[in-house]
């Protein structure tokens, strides 16, 4: 009986085990998936940069006032900013983190205080705070 117990108990750990494994591959195939829109918005504020820097240069060698075109050019760029600051959220969630709102220190959810600056923390367990 007590290799049987011990068998079980083996048995366990190694699915808890395996468990957590495939827990932590999807937490970093969600990350990468995250990370990969991340570089796509860069991209896009990239191409934007190049087209604002154009249409200020012609308008520098003209001699012509910034047109609206400038304007809305930065504003798409402000858009991109908002799209990655919600995919940087989602990253947060995923990897179950919250930032500390004192300092700024990135900790596990159920972390009570801040394990740099010491500040109490809002405790959140299943998107739920306490």
């Amino acid at each position: 009986m007590d290799f049987k117990n011990n068998f079980s108990k083996i048995t366990k750990s190694l699915s808890e085990s395996a468990s957590n494994v495939v827990q932590k591959s999807n937490e970093l195939i969600a990350v990468s998936a995250l990370n990969g829109e991340i570089n796509d918005e860069e991209k896009k504020k990239d191409i934007i940069y190049i087209a604002i820097g154009k249409v200020v240069y012609n308008s520098f060698i003209n001699k012509a006032e910034l047109s609206e075109e400038i304007k809305q050019k930065c504003e798409a760029v402000l858009e991109h900013n908002e799209q990655i600051k919600i995919i940087m959220e989602k990253i947060i969630n995923v990897k179950r983190i919250k930032k500390c709102p004192n300092c700024g220190t990135d900790m596990n959810i159920s972390i009570k205080f801040c394990p740099d600056c010491g500040v109490m923390q809002k405790l959140i367990e299943d998107d739920n705070i306490i």
